[in-house]
């Protein structure tokens, strides 16, 4: 009985099946890359757009805002129809421009 040497043989299909592989690992590399790109420039154009917060202000917080920068002549109109915060108000300046005066 003599050994004969066994000489590797070339399955066709493997070849192929490797080919169509490879083929396939560097289009999933390429649209990779594509990805990639696509969302760095998305990030880098929602980066040069400022940050924007809204801010709501309560109605006791704009009563507040309304009242601290109406001028001497608001008030002392309010103060002729009634408004009791601009009488008291008027008082007070009157009040500190005696005290300074006197």
């Amino acid at each position: 009985m003599s050994i004969s040497p066994i000489t590797p043989q070339v399955n066709s299909t493997s070849v192929l099946q490797q080919t169509v592989q490879t083929a396939q690992a560097g289009q999933t590399e390429k649209a990779g890359e594509t990805t990639q790109a696509a969302s760095q420039s998305t990030a880098a154009a929602t980066t040069n757009q400022p940050v924007v917060d809204k801010v709501t202000i309560s109605s006791a917080g704009q009563s507040a805002l309304k009242e601290a920068t109406e001028t001497a002549a608001q008030t002392a109109a309010e103060a002729r129809h009634g408004d009791r915060q601009a009488q008291k108000l008027q008082a007070k300046h009157a009040a500190q421009a005696s005290a300074k005066a006197g």
